[in-house]
């Protein structure tokens, strides 16, 4: 424990500055975004924060879904310490989830407009263990129960009508896109 000016204490544990008397060394979570440090303290970091404080960051920016910071956080700690494995996973963790957030997102649009083979591929391009799959899962399974309700409507649009090269087709169509949808 490290004493700041006004008589609160900065710990090296979890919590949050903004507006508390604890300040995080490391967790970014320190009001202004620094380094975690105080100016007030009586120890203070190297400029640029220690190896140990940079990672706690990075894995609180991780924590965050904040993967260009946690990224940047990584980084830094590579330029002190090129083989810091810590440090490489994350920045590697950072980079992968970036590109799911971007699939995530193409998921979410093209869920949004109901275009389903685009938000099928989008959902099963990102990765199982992607924090973004589980995050994507609930809208998924939405998506599917909306297609083969409307799917049945028109199967039974078709069927009622006697389209039945219309009905053939629909189903085809409809397990191109979810393979139970065409049965």
């Amino acid at each position: 424990i490290r004493r700041r000016s006004g008589g609160s204490a900065d710990t090296a544990g979890s919590g949050s500055a903004a507006g508390g008397s604890a300040d995080t060394a490391g967790s970014g979570s320190a009001a202004g975004g620094g380094t975690g440090t105080n100016p007030g303290s009586a120890a203070i970091a190297p400029a640029g924060g220690s190896t140990a404080e940079l990672l706690a960051e990075a894995r609180a920016a991780i924590d965050a879904n904040k993967w260009a910071e946690a990224s940047n956080l990584a980084n830094q700690v590579k330029k002190l310490d090129p083989g810091n494995a810590a440090a490489i996973e994350l920045a590697d963790q950072a980079k992968r989830e970036l590109a799911n957030s971007n699939l995530y997102s193409d998921f979410a649009s093209a869920a949004g407009r109901r275009q389903y083979e685009n938000a099928v591929s989008a959902f099963e391009a990102i990765p199982e263990n992607s924090v973004y799959k589980n995050k994507a899962r609930d809208g998924y399974d939405k998506m599917h129960s909306q297609f083969l309700a409307e799917t049945k409507r028109q199967a039974q649009s078709y069927a009622k009508a006697k389209r039945c090269k219309d009905l053939d087709k629909l189903a085809t169509e409809a397990g191109k896109v979810f393979s139970d949808a065409g049965d």
